[in-house]
């Protein structure tokens, strides 16, 4: 818990300077569902070496966000029919 608190620090710092948080873009557009999945992805990394570096992360909980935000992520242009669920890119899924 270490760890968050430091990070809540550093956010509620940026935002009294008026500095924007940095959002993730993918094909040059901002994507939040995909900077939760990138961050997450690095808690999990950080939970993997907490044992030697004791940072106060926990792998599972932060193996279990990094589920939720793929599954946030790519449920976004996920298409459900009789033939099963077919993964595609979110500009097709938006045109039907």
């Amino acid at each position: 818990m270490i760890v968050f608190q430091k990070i809540k620090e550093f956010l509620e710092w940026m935002n009294q300077k008026g500095i924007p948080v940095p959002i993730a873009r993918i094909d040059r557009k901002p994507s939040v569902s995909f900077t939760l999945l990138i961050l997450s992805a690095a808690f999990v990394m950080l939970g993997l070496v907490d044992p030697v570096l004791k940072l106060g992360v926990n792998f599972w909980e932060a193996l279990a966000w990094h589920v939720t935000s793929a599954v946030l992520y790519y449920n976004k242009s996920a298409k459900i029919s009789k033939d099963g669920i077919e993964i595609g890119d979110s500009e097709s899924s938006e045109e039907d």
